[in-house]
């Protein structure tokens, strides 16, 4: 890709980048095969890197050359997604869906008026004991205390509520669709968007609702980047399973004398606390690699025995709903009451006083034309016709 440097190298963000990265002005050099010197030039913004040099120190950094620059548009939506375990999203799937999240601007001034989410992690970095901190911090916030293991799924969801943020309660599919959950950030309106896939079982519902929980969270580290998607799953996973639960498991690990053994137990305690057995086995791992103590290898009998259980669990909208998939009408009503969402509303305040047609649904949703038209008659009471756009 090729990069056009009427803007100027952005010293602060490239600063930042070098901290949360671990990156000296030297192992930066080296890492991008240029000068010591030639480095700390850009650094201090005495000289400005050719567009061949950029993509290097980008691919160094983890993220775009448009993100290192100056005058970068702020009113651009700043996306970050939970991708499916072995899924990796293309640069067209995230571009087109970061265009479409532009829309969510005109849905603005048909939501109630909500509080802003102020609460931010200072300084996110990945570091065990500053996650288990700040997981520790949340769970607080929650209310659940130390001794407490499970964190139910609509405790999160008040959570989310409470922040001013909005959810969308999305039919995505449990293995078509190549993400679990999508957080937007509006830079423009200061608003966030949760995309949450109700057709995720629910072992892994409150894992990815945290991790976009985490993007929240973390505003100063780049959308989708590689550090902001490592620092979102080692919170949720810490929440979820935080160091003194992680502790008393590596332990109960230990003692038992075979792989099969540890394997049912994690099921056992997995299926107690609604949360993937491969969390807790990472957490585990993660306690012990911390603090020297001896790391358990499942690795060749994990993966299945996390298959086991999500074929035996539920998903999201299997609870939800009385059918499979659901009527539009259900979809709509259910997914407002327990995610207590205010999107339908807006959506349906937005296309009766513009006259859009079903179109915009297939944009903000990312449903099929059939499924769009279906929706759109629920909201505007017109069964599956519509007006035009």
């Amino acid at each position: 890709m090729l990069f056009v440097m009427e803007r100027k190298l952005d010293t602060s963000k490239l600063d930042d980048l070098m901290q949360s990265n671990g990156f000296s002005i030297s192992a930066l050099a080296r890492a991008t095969g240029y000068s010591k010197e030639a480095v700390s030039n850009w650094c201090r913004g005495e000289s400005q890197p050719r567009p061949a040099s950029l993509l290097r120190l980008a691919l160094a950094l983890q993220v775009s050359g448009e993100e290192l620059l100056s005058g970068t548009p702020h009113d651009l939506p700043r996306v970050s997604f939970r991708e499916k375990a072995r899924r990796k999203v293309d640069e067209k799937f995230r571009s087109d869906f970061a265009r479409s999240a532009r829309h969510l601007e005109h849905l603005i001034p048909h939501l109630p008026e909500k509080m802003c989410h102020s609460v931010f992690i200072r300084s996110p970095r990945i570091d065990y004991k500053h996650i288990q901190a700040e997981a520790m911090r949340f769970r607080q916030q929650l209310g659940v205390e130390l001794g407490g293991y499970e964190i139910g799924f609509v405790r999160l969801l008040t959570y989310v509520q409470n922040t001013g943020a909005i959810m969308i309660p999305v039919p995505w599919g449990h293995k078509s669709h190549p993400v679990n959950g999508v957080h937007v950030n509006l830079p423009k309106s200061n608003t966030d968007w949760l995309y949450i896939n109700i057709d995720t079982p629910v072992v892994d519902a409150k894992f990815w609702l945290l991790h976009e929980i985490a993007h929240m969270l973390t505003p100063s580290l780049v959308p989708d980047s590689s550090i902001a998607e490592q620092y979102a799953d080692a919170f949720a996973q810490a929440v979820l399973c935080p160091e003194p639960v992680a502790s008393n498991l590596h332990s109960r690990l230990l003692s038992l004398n075979s792989d099969a053994l540890r394997i049912k137990h994690l099921k056992k305690l997995g299926v107690m606390l609604t949360v993937s057995p491969y969390t807790l086995y990472r957490a585990s791992n993660e306690y012990a690699k911390a603090n020297g103590k001896k790391e358990i290898r499942l690795e060749k009998a994990i993966y299945g025995a996390v298959t086991n259980v999500v074929k035996e669990t539920p998903t999201l909208s299997e609870l939800m709903f009385s059918s499979s998939p659901p009527e539009p009408d259900e979809y709509v009503s259910e997914s407002s009451k327990l995610f207590n969402t205010s999107f339908f509303d807006a959506l349906k305040s937005f296309v009766v006083a513009t006259g859009k047609s079903s179109s915009i649904l297939c944009r903000l949703l990312g449903l099929s034309t059939v499924d769009a038209m279906d929706i759109y008659g629920v909201l505007t009471h017109h069964g599956a016709t519509e007006t035009t756009a």
